[in-house]
């Protein structure tokens, strides 16, 4: 007796055994300081060359793409406020 056939349906990749989920809170970094602990969540578009750049240096430096924009941001919110302030001092020293 031959043995039988494959069908169509044996052939589909069964789905991967679902394990546990990890809550999104549980990904993000956790500091001691209040400040830094991340409770917020957005969406940035990026080129497809750029996020495997940034997801590259981000496993290089033992970070998460999160801590990384993160950083980022808050780099460039305190290089803003220090510009506003000088701009602001100038204006002052002017009148």
């Amino acid at each position: 007796m031959t043995p039988p056939r494959n069908r169509l349906a044996d052939t589909i990749r069964q789905p991967a055994k679902k394990t546990a989920s990890i809550p999104v809170k549980d990904t993000l970094r956790h500091d001691d300081e209040e400040e830094t602990k991340l409770t917020r969540r957005t969406t940035v578009y990026l080129s497809e060359q750029t996020w495997k750049k940034l997801k590259i240096s981000a496993v290089e430096d033992d970070k998460n793409v999160s801590q990384i924009v993160e950083d980022l941001v808050d780099s460039y919110l305190k290089r803003r406020t220090r510009k506003l302030e000088k701009a602001a001092k100038n204006d002052f020293e002017r009148s």
